[in-house]
């Protein structure tokens, strides 16, 4: 099962797709988790076949007000608690989330009992969170991807967090979805947004 908070489409979201295709012939199925409202990567998995189930998820935002960090920070519980129970209602095998700062399918995982895959893409958080949550990152998940060197030291610095990192590049994608047969909502940009949007 994916868990993702950004239902736009991007490079991460190109990759589950790819994954997940790559899976079906070997008798393997992924579930997509989503936020709650349509979407264009939404559209476009279940134009291919994939169940997408949706339930609200706040992500991080950039804004200095701390009343919007509290606004997500007070939801967490409650979402990752409806999250434990999809994931169980799906009989997950595993978790699979995409970004640091996506801690709702983390927390879920550990909830359920169910291995961790987190997989790191970028560099946007700051510095003082990646390296105060890379520890938590070693020590839960049962692996860490990272999409390259760049990102792997940034988080993990030059040690680069052991064997239990790896690094797989990502194919170059085209994120125009009109490429992919999925038109864009009004004001969407072709779909396209930064993983931590601005408010």
């Amino acid at each position: 099962v994916h868990v993702l908070l950004e239902p736009r489409i991007g490079g991460p979201q190109l990759r589950i797709l790819a994954v997940a295709e790559g899976l079906r012939p070997l008798g393997i199925e992924s579930v997509i988790i989503l936020p709650t409202g349509s979407a264009p990567f939404q559209r476009l998995l279940e134009s291919r076949g994939f169940e997408v189930l949706q339930t609200p998820l706040h992500r991080p935002r950039r804004s200095r007000s701390p009343l919007v960090h509290l606004e997500v920070a007070g939801k967490l519980p409650f979402e990752v608690a409806t999250l434990v129970r999809l994931l169980r209602a799906t009989h997950a095998d595993m978790v699979h989330v995409h970004g640091l700062y996506q801690v709702h399918g983390a927390a879920a995982a550990h909830f359920a009992g169910l291995p961790l895959v987190w997989h790191l893409n970028d560099l946007l958080l700051p510095p003082f969170l990646v390296h105060s949550m890379a520890p938590l990152l070693l020590h839960r998940a049962a692996a860490v991807i990272v999409v390259s060197e760049a990102v792997r030291r940034y988080v993990f610095g030059p040690r680069g967090g052991g064997p239990g990192v790896v690094t797989i590049y990502d194919p170059p994608v085209r994120t125009g979805v009109e490429d992919l047969g999925v038109a864009p909502l009004p004001g969407e940009r072709d779909g396209v947004r930064d993983a931590v949007p601005p408010p």
